[in-house]
This record gives C-alpha cells, structure tokens and sequence, in this order.
C-alpha cells in the first residue's frame, strides 16, 4: 500500500484525527516528499514517472525518487530513477546563493587517496558549513607528499576561522582541523603521515551510521550528501566551472539498487567501468 493512500493520512487530509495514533501520520509523508521526491511544473507530469499532486489539489506537483518509489509508495523503484543523484539535487548545489562563510562548526576537509601512484587522481575538498571552498585533484601524489599539502589547507583554514573569531576566543590551530580520508586501500597509508592532526580515517566498507537504511559506510555518505543537497545545506557554486562539470558526471553515474530493504550504492569500480574513470571527486565531496 502507498503511504499516501493509509487510512491516517486519508483522514488528517480531511482534518479529522487519525484512526491508528502510533502508525503512519501526514507529516511523516510531508517530510518524505521533501527529502525524496523533485518538485516540477504542471506542464511536466507524466503519470508514467509516478507523478502525483502533493498536497492533493494544490496544484504543486512531484516526480518520486526511488527512495519515496520503495519506502513510501509501496513499488519497486522505476529502472529509470536509479541514479543515485538527481539533476534537481545537483541543479540545487550548484545554483548561486549566499555566498558569505562562516558557521558555529570547524571547516572540513575530505581527501580521497588514489588507489595506485600512476593511476586515479588523490582529490581533495573543503567545506566550511554548507559551503564547498576548494577542491584539488593531484596524479601520481605519494602518502607524505599528500599529508604535507593536507597540513597546509589545515592551517590556511584554520587561519580563515581565526579571522572571524571574537578577541577572546582561543584560536584553532590546524590541528584542530578535521580531515576525513577514505581509511580503505591506499588511503590507509595516511594515517603514519598524520602526526598530531586529526586525520580520521573513514571506512567504506565499515557499518554504516543508519544500519537500518545502509549496509555500509559508502552507501550512508552517497545517500547523505544529496539528502544534505536536496535541503540545501551544499553549495559548490564557488568551484570553477570544470570542477562542477567533472564532479557532476561522477554524481550522476552511481546507481543503486534496493537488497532487503537496504539502499546499496553500486561498487567504485562498476562505477569507474562506466564513468571511464574512478569517482575520487565526488568520493571526497561526500567525505567532506
């Protein structure tokens, strides 16, 4: 059954109270069109795309996600939606807004490790709230040649920070800096070249923070970062232009299918067979 269609929704449409308290309720449903469903015109709709009007008779209408195909309409995700990023979640990282920085939160930095020294590219890239600042890609980058550019963006972050910190706030240091790095492969080299800073290694193939969601860490930060996306919490419109294209084909490629009730984002290197290269950009935006 869609969850449109529960008896607790049919009556709280109607303003009634509804008739099973601890199942299902409209606000639930409300939250779930707006983390997984693409808002569109009304001269878009296409019932073959399962469109549907939300809230009925508003005339605001929605194309599902295979998100809100499986979990709350109740069918299995249409072939064609199986992308894992949408073109109206990338459209909304990469549309122009507010540009001003600076949050009650540290900077981040990502850094994604090329699997062999001649081969995919060490990619690195920093946010600071919900704004990407820079991203970095470097071929044929060794371990320490990497941790030693990492400790440089530590402390020019850290030197951004300082700049917007009251006189009488301690001043961060770079060390204090997080910087995420794919703790799989290669990467695992990083952690001899680390010193005092904080380098956290994060496993792909490690459980996942929402285990009743993922079976592992890479699917939870794919499907984290467009949900992050789709609520407007990135924006990469600071990136150059070539930056944006190369990460939005690599958000575009990934698919995903659905494996008892899980949502399992395909393997890097089914990803790279069809990309023509490994998604190292967009592997580091998520562990940012």
């Amino acid at each position: 059954m869609s969850a449109i269609q529960h008896p607790n929704i049919i009556a709280e449409l109607a303003g009634d109270d509804p008739p099973y308290p601890n199942a299902g309720s409209l606000e639930q449903v409300d939250r779930w069109v707006s983390q997984w469903c693409d808002p569109i015109g009304a001269d878009e709709v296409d019932p073959s795309q399962g469109d549907f009007a939300w809230r009925p008779n508003t005339g605001t209408f929605f194309r599902p996600g295979p998100q809100f195909d499986s979990r709350a309409a109740g069918r299995w995700p249409r072939q064609d939606s199986s992308a894992v990023w949408s073109e109206f979640a990338w459209a909304m990282v990469a549309a122009i807004r507010d540009q001003s920085i600076g949050s009650g939160e540290l900077p981040v930095v990502g850094a994604d490790l090329a699997s062999s020294p001649g081969g995919d590219f060490t990619e690195f890239h920093w946010r600071w709230g919900t704004h990407s600042i820079a991203h970095e890609r470097h071929n044929g980058w060794l371990e320490d040649r990497s941790a030693k550019r990492l400790e440089e963006i530590c402390a020019s972050l850290a030197t951004m920070v300082n700049a917007k910190l009251f006189p009488d706030k301690d001043p961060v240091r770079p060390q204090d800096i997080p910087v995420h790095y794919d703790g799989d492969g290669r990467g695992g080299a990083l952690a001899t070249h680390k010193g005092d800073y904080k380098f956290i290694p994060i496993c792909a193939s490690s459980a996942a923070r929402k285990g009743n969601d993922y079976p592992n860490r890479r699917s939870g930060l794919w499907f984290d970062t467009v949900l992050a996306a789709r609520q407007g919490r990135v924006n990469i419109s600071r990136l150059d232009r070539d930056t944006q294209a190369r990460l939005r084909q690599e958000a575009m490629s990934p698919t995903w299918r659905l494996d008892v009730g899980l949502e399992v984002v395909e393997k890097k290197d089914i990803t790279r067979k069809r990309l023509g290269r490994s998604p190292d950009g967009m592997d580091a935006l998520n562990l940012a």
